[in-house]
């Protein structure tokens, strides 16, 4: 392995402990702020959540319906992760968009 591809595969593999970093800390966040969240503003729309009345029963619901592998608990969970996702394809089909922009511009100004 010469000294290029050393430093290559060092950058794959900080780029890949950067992403599990990234989704570990989203799906932290995803798991405990994200249905804070939408407990307080349920209460707020809604009014009380379950027999207990409190936060406490909206996780325990949540946590039974991961452990149930119900899909919407689960898509609840990875949604920051998954906005993430989302931000960086339109991003990135924003910049194939302008490049296509500027060799369509070039190609006609060249005429």
């Amino acid at each position: 392995m010469n000294t290029e591809q050393y430093f290559h595969a060092k950058g794959i593999q900080q780029q890949i402990k950067l992403e599990m970093l990234l989704f570990f800390g989203l799906f932290a966040l995803g798991m405990w702020l994200v249905p804070a969240m939408i407990y307080v503003v349920g209460v707020k729309i809604l009014g009380p959540y379950g027999e207990l009345k409190s936060l406490s029963a909206f996780y325990i619901d949540l946590f039974s319906m991961l452990v149930e592998k119900r899909r919407i608990a689960w898509l609840l969970v990875a949604s920051p992760y998954l906005f993430l996702s989302l931000v960086r394809v339109l991003i990135w089909l924003w910049g194939v968009a302008q490049r296509a922009a500027s060799t369509l511009d070039q190609e006609t100004s060249e005429q």
